[in-house]
């Protein structure tokens, strides 16, 4: 028998702003806590889990790229390594939203994502006692 757990977190989808998370599925176990914070503390985010079986996953990151008012992305040194990741980092410093790259580790950044994250303020994980504490810092993010 195919359970489902209790309340679980599900990506937002809808009309009001959100935060596009973008991470490696390599730290998703680093990553899935944050979210369920982030979610718990009210925030809309959206990250790869909504993407539904069958639906075409690249429109439905564009989609979702598009219409986020933040982005998000994880660093570390599996998704500074990940095609993906990086394609999506591209697209939205070319559609201009807000960026946050939060560092899980320490992670070489070649010199292509240096450029493109260099006038951002970048959050280091590991500074945050709990992720409650870092998630509080969301509340002062540009609009």
């Amino acid at each position: 028998m195919i359970t489902l757990k209790e309340n679980p977190m599900i990506p937002y989808e809808g009309m009001e702003p959100f935060i596009y998370v973008s991470y490696s599925r390599r730290d998703s176990e680093k990553v899935r806590p944050i979210i369920d914070v982030m979610h718990n503390q009210g925030y809309r985010v959206w990250w790869d889990e909504g993407i539904l079986p069958g639906e075409d996953w690249t429109k439905s990151l564009v989609d979702h790229l598009t219409r986020c008012a933040v982005f998000m992305c994880f660093i570390s040194r599996s998704s500074v390594e990940s095609h993906y990741v990086q394609q999506e980092v591209y697209f939205s410093v070319k559609e201009d939203r807000i960026i946050i790259p939060v560092y899980l580790e320490d992670a070489r950044l070649s010199d292509s994502w240096n450029m493109m994250l260099a006038r951002y303020q970048h959050i280091r994980l590991d500074r945050y006692d709990t992720i409650s504490h870092f998630v509080e810092l969301l509340n002062r993010t540009p609009s």
